[in-house]
């Protein structure tokens, strides 16, 4: 007689849970929905301030008065070989011919220290040797004690591998000045002077 009842006892507990399992889902749903809502909202909000500034930025190149070119004949002119003789080039020239000529004249007061001269010469040396096409280049190589002085014949050799010696050196040298020297019967060679007081 009782089993019937207790059939419809069990029955109805096992609906309910299903029933509150199904709340649960659809509350959870319900907040996943909201969340993603509010994040659609969010960015409409960046949309529209985003086109807001959009619509400024373009009112204001409108506003803006278009500024006409002028014809070619009135702009400037490229700086012609003239200039070359300006008085700020005449000056430069003056400042870098005193400079090198007190970097000629230290090196030339400079005493020599044998080990140190001697450790420096056969690093440029093997430097030199490195650069294969730039060896039969060195014309003159003295060290002293601070400062070496390399002269390098100006010519194709040279001019391919000239940046790889300056480049080479600088890890030894951190101060180098070079000049360019003509000579005669049209020839010119590079002079440079290496420095391990970069003040």
């Amino acid at each position: 007689m009782y089993k019937p009842i207790i059939a419809l006892i069990l029955a109805a507990g096992a609906i309910g849970l299903v029933a509150a399992a199904t709340i649960t889902a659809l509350r959870a749903e319900v907040d996943a929905l909201r969340q993603e809502l509010h994040t659609n909202i969010a960015g409409v909000n960046a949309l529209q301030a985003e086109t807001g500034r959009l619509a400024a930025a373009v009112a204001a190149a409108s506003a803006e008065p278009v500024k006409e070119v002028p014809p070619a004949e009135s702009r400037e002119r490229p700086r012609s070989g003239r200039d070359l003789d300006s008085p700020e080039r005449a000056a430069w020239v003056a400042a870098r011919s005193a400079m090198l000529a007190t970097t000629a004249a230290n090196f030339q007061a400079e005493t020599r220290n044998v080990a140190w001269s001697s450790e420096k010469t056969s690093t440029l040396r093997e430097t030199v040797a490195g650069l294969g096409a730039l060896g039969g280049a060195l014309r003159a190589l003295d060290c002293r004690s601070k400062t070496c002085r390399v002269q390098l014949s100006d010519d194709d050799a040279t001019s391919s591998e000239l940046h790889r010696f300056v480049r080479a050196c600088g890890r030894v040298f951190p101060k180098i000045v070079a000049d360019h020297v003509a000579e005669p019967q049209g020839k010119a060679s590079y002079v440079l002077y290496l420095m391990t007081d970069a003040a």
